[in-house]
């Protein structure tokens, strides 16, 4: 009995300073990344999680398409790509995705062809998000994220899955707000819960040796609050290259799903796997108040002043 207590208790502590789910953990100490030969293609590779793990594969030999709406950062990224040791056919693909959409088939067949006509991993991770009560958020934006985060994405995937190598893989950045409805940011999570449903069912409709790798990310240090309008502190955020490194971690053992997150929404997706009912008792009494409570304020939710218990109870 004692020897049960205290793994339990070690496994708790563990938990507490992980800043990742226990199987990315162990991924990410155990060998080493090594993409020499294989053909990359990274949507949102920009900034972000997308110029981070951009950055991590070239240093793993990989040769990289590189896909955003910004040529000349795209051309930067690619530079720096190529002094880290990235595939020296390695390229840009300009891409609006939500432009792309119709002619996605195009577009990829005519990027594989550029590259040497292989892709061996194909990451979808460009996608916006949002800042808003629902109540005030017009029908026609929560279209245009649905657009990106979700149809884009689809699309971008059904049209390479004939062109992906026999042990493809098809990488997903999703967010912990796909497994937890998350509130000012519900058209965001939803598309995230959309991309969770159709990437975890396409699994099964793959053939043997091909995969899918959900990334589940809790904050993370980019832009992508900046893009949607909005200033926001990264005290309580990861840094880009960690989540970037957890991410090529699962990646490279072909983890189904990893959670990426530090304290306490990585704590959140744990509760809510195993005691879903807690919380969403939490969310509409806890946290999920206070963020509300915090955004209608015009305070920074991911600021810590803006879970005080001043602002969690008198704000409205």
């Amino acid at each position: 009995m004692r020897v049960a207590i205290a793994v339990a208790i070690v496994l708790v502590a563990l938990l507490l300073i992980a800043d990742a789910d226990f199987t990315t953990i162990i991924a990410s100490l155990v060998g080493t990344p090594a993409y020499s030969g294989k053909v990359v293609w990274i949507t949102g590779a920009s900034s972000g999680i997308g110029k981070a793990l951009a950055y991590q594969l070239a240093a793993a030999n990989a040769t990289l398409i590189l896909s955003a709406r910004r040529e000349d950062r795209l051309r930067a990224v690619l530079e720096d790509c190529l002094r880290l040791g990235a595939g020296p056919a390695s390229m840009i693909q300009v891409l609006d995705l939500r432009e792309s959409i119709a002619d996605m088939a195009l577009v990829v067949d005519g990027t594989i062809t550029r590259v040497g006509g292989r892709l061996d991993v194909l990451v979808l991770n460009a996608g916006a998000t949002q800042r808003s009560l629902a109540v005030d958020m017009p029908l026609d934006k929560v279209r245009g994220l649905f657009e990106l985060n979700f149809f884009a994405a689809v699309e971008h995937a059904r049209a390479a899955l004939p062109r992906l190598s026999r042990d493809g893989q098809l990488v997903v950045t999703s967010s912990f707000t796909g497994k937890i409805g998350t509130p000012v940011s519900t058209a965001y999570s939803a598309t995230k819960h959309a991309l969770q449903g159709f990437f975890s069912g396409l699994r099964a409709e793959l053939p043997p040796g091909q995969g899918v790798t959900i990334v589940c990310p809790g904050p993370v240090r980019s832009e992508i609050a900046e893009a949607a309008g909005f200033q926001e502190a990264d005290e309580n955020k990861m840094p880009a290259d960690r989540a970037a490194s957890l991410m090529l971690a699962a990646m490279w053992h072909r983890l189904y799903e990893s959670w990426i997150s530090p304290h306490p929404p990585l704590l959140f997706l744990y509760l809510g796997q195993y005691l879903p009912g807690l919380v969403t008792l939490l969310s509409e009494r806890g946290p999920g108040r206070s963020r509300v409570a915090a955004f209608k304020a015009g305070l920074d939710i991911y600021s810590s002043a803006a879970y005080t218990h001043e602002h969690a109870t008198t704000r409205t």
